[in-house]
């Protein structure tokens, strides 16, 4: 995916405190200036049971001769409030008041709603069912899926049963066995086990990876592996250094119910949606009239689909007039909390990595960290639309990791919101003082290095699939590891070397081919000095092609192992994954050509190439080391995270800020001038290649 830079606005916050001395009079003289106003920061609160925030109480006008002020609770015994400082007790409503005490009559209150979290009994809960109509993989109708809407609370929620809902995802089949009561073990179609306490509300698993794996999707009998599904590509073996660490999920402490049924689980559609993750990115949106299920790989069914202003605004399953229930508001938060600590990847440049790597508990992180974080939890449990989305853009900042992270609202623009809410949100953020998250490599502050990078890569022009440009050397430009699946699917029906399709992978071997007879080619500049991302089968590929070998290595966080994964690649492209494939080889010398802009896969095929013996020149590349997941929100908006797999070299170093280059071609001239005129010099890059493998 394209890195994104940007800032939003930031502006100062005033909030005072007020507890200044007094006159011994509390009544006013002639000379006294009377308090005429008084204003709170929060005009409403969203709390856990156990939470705490301050208040702060502006008193107007600012030459006010008493401003002391007295706080009161209406009731202490679901929160109490201490100069301003207001301790959550027990679930309820209240409110917290603050007035004047030169001048009873002014004064101003904010409400409170405590929430808790705990078990439901699953005899006492009951539902009802609907069908909705399904879209599995088509932009047309495949059938109607059976959900449930519980009756006491949380009405707009649809519920669904465990296997069916994977079965509509996976196209297999999950085998639950009740044990007892309360207790379940559901079996993977990997065998993969999984106890599932309906009482407790938690899942133990010794290995969560491969019994949550949407990559057999893909292929069958495979774990949570990096694998589009190119037909080029399969997975071959997949070698783990370690057995995985067991995993507990404690449903309960998000406020997520499950509930037991004879042979089966009933459970949100959102939960259902956010747990049986992977790098595969397959996953199920939702709105209030239809539910979809979505490959990222399909151009008519990806994710772009579901993030237009016409989706969006039948989406939104808890707003009725820009109002939630506080119900609705309290389970949103606990689902975005639960994907977020058990699925985020930390790749080490967001805003939050330090705090969240201490402790993987997103909630404490928002609560303990500081007040702008305090706020954007605040906002995030709202029962107010435009607060909520404006929470999820300030999440969003958070968690800002140069391209592979949107949380929420985020991943919609602002331009998807029709003109009165737009306005509301950037309303509520008026007066919010919180930063932009870290952005692409740690030299990206450096303005002045982006703009003199973005000036010479625009000078370079578009996509060149094959140019000799000097003397040896062949230059092959791309701007996104894409694949066409459509074109391969119908190329496969009847191979052919000449009717290859021509996208980036079948355009590079053509180019090879035209050229691998011609004496005078030495050198293959593969120029990716734009290329923010794409599909990881067509790194396999190209380094199928160009070292022999296709492979991915990576850490695994969830399980907490390093993974090695090796593909077959039907290099002559003949349908078939045989030793024919090895003998395809090619004579010339490669080299890769980075800059910062070269992110994700961008960064993946230097990091391989290097540790392949192939050159990487130009300027180090931008980073970007995680896979990504695509997920949901309860409202059903679009999330991606960068996910739990983390792509290292084949030493186990990490690769989120880059990857160093083997010959720079950028010159820092002084603290605000780069010299980039030889990125592109292609003269000068055909002797420093020629040079380093004469070397």
């Amino acid at each position: 995916m394209k890195t994104n830079y940007y800032v939003l606005r930031l502006l100062a916050l005033s909030s005072i405190l007020f507890s200044a001395g007094c006159n011994n009079q509390n009544e006013p003289t002639d000379e006294d200036v009377n308090v005429e106003e008084i204003t709170l920061n929060e005009k409403s609160l969203s709390l856990f049971k156990g939470d705490t925030v301050t208040l702060s109480a502006t008193v107007k006008p600012l030459n006010a001769t008493n401003r002391e002020v007295t706080w009161e609770s209406k009731d202490t015994s679901i929160a109490t409030v201490d100069k301003g400082y207001v301790t959550a007790i027990k679930e309820g409503s209240t409110s917290i008041e603050v007035r004047s005490v030169s001048n009873k009559e002014v004064f101003a209150v904010c409400t409170v709603d405590v929430l808790s979290k705990g078990t439901e009994d699953d005899a006492s809960v009951t539902f009802k069912s609907k069908t909705m109509p399904t879209f599995r993989y088509s932009t047309s109708q495949t059938g109607d899926t059976n959900v449930f809407f519980r009756e006491d609370k949380l009405t707009q929620l649809p519920y669904i049963s465990l296997k069916t809902f994977y079965s509509l995802l996976i196209g297999k089949n999950l085998t639950i066995t009740k044990l007892e009561t309360d207790k379940y073990k559901v079996t993977s179609p990997n065998g993969e086990e999984a106890l599932i306490n309906t009482k407790d509300n938690t899942l133990e698993c010794a290995d969560l990876e491969n019994f949550i794996s949407s990559s057999i999707f893909r292929q069958d009998n495979i774990t949570n592996v990096y694998f589009d599904g190119a037909p080029f590509v399969r997975v071959n073996k997949v070698e783990k250094d370690r057995t995985p660490h067991k995993t507990i999920i404690d449903f309960e402490k998000y406020g997520i119910n499950l509930f037991g049924r004879e042979d089966d689980i009933i459970l949100p559609l959102v939960t259902a949606s956010n747990l049986f993750e992977g790098p595969t990115m397959i996953t199920c949106f939702y709105n209030k009239d239809e539910i979809i299920f979505i490959d990222p790989n399909d151009p008519l069914c990806d994710t772009r689909t579901f993030t237009t202003r016409e989706y969006y605004e039948k989406v939104n399953m808890f707003f009725n007039n820009g109002k939630r229930t506080i119900d609705e508001a309290k389970f949103s938060y606990g689902e975005l909390c639960f994907y977020l600590d058990t699925f985020y990847g930390l790749p080490g440049r967001e805003y939050i990595h330090e705090a969240y790597a201490k402790n993987k508990d997103i909630d404490k992180v928002l609560k303990e960290l500081n007040d702008i974080t305090r706020k954007a939890r605040q906002l995030l449990l709202s029962t107010n639309e435009a607060e909520y989305l404006a929470g999820h853009l300030m999440l969003n900042d958070f968690f800002s990791d140069a391209g592979h992270s949107v949380t929420g609202y985020g991943a919609n623009s602002l331009s998807n919101l029709n003109d009165s809410l737009h306005r509301s949100v950037l309303q509520v953020l008026d007066d919010i003082p919180y930063r932009a998250g870290e952005t692409a490599a740690k030299r990206n502050s450096d303005y002045d290095y982006i703009m003199a990078l973005s000036e010479a890569t625009r000078n370079r022009g578009n996509n060149n699939l094959g140019t000799v440009v000097s003397g040896n050397t062949l230059i092959f430009r791309f701007d996104s590891f894409d694949f066409n699946i459509h074109e391969w699917r119908e190329y496969y029906k009847n191979p052919g070397l000449e009717r290859l399709p021509s996208d980036t992978v079948g355009s590079f071997r053509k180019v090879l081919d035209k050229y691998k007879e011609n004496p005078n080619i030495k050198n293959v500049v593969v120029d990716i000095t734009t290329n923010g991302g794409g599909y990881g089968d067509v790194v396999s590929a190209y380094m199928g092609l160009m070292a022999g070998k296709s492979y991915l290595h990576f850490r695994d966080m969830i399980g907490d192992y390093i993974c090695s994964v090796t593909y077959d690649f039907d290099a002559n492209f003949d349908g078939k994954f045989d030793e024919q494939d090895k003998e395809v080889k090619y004579p010339f010398n490669f080299a890769i050509l980075t800059s910062a802009y070269s992110f994700s896969c961008g960064n993946i095929l230097p990091t391989q190439a290097k540790d392949n013996g192939i050159m990487v020149i130009g300027d180090n590349s931008g980073g970007g080391c995680c896979a990504v997941l695509d997920a949901i929100t309860a409202e059903g908006l679009y999330v991606r995270l960068s996910s739990p797999i983390h792509f290292l070299s084949q030493d186990n170093k990490e690769v989120e800020f880059g990857v160093e280059v083997d010959k720079s071609l950028v010159t820092k001239i002084d603290d605000s001038h780069y010299d980039f005129s030889k990125l592109y010099n292609y003269q000068y890059i055909d002797q420093e290649v020629t040079n380093f493998y004469a070397n």
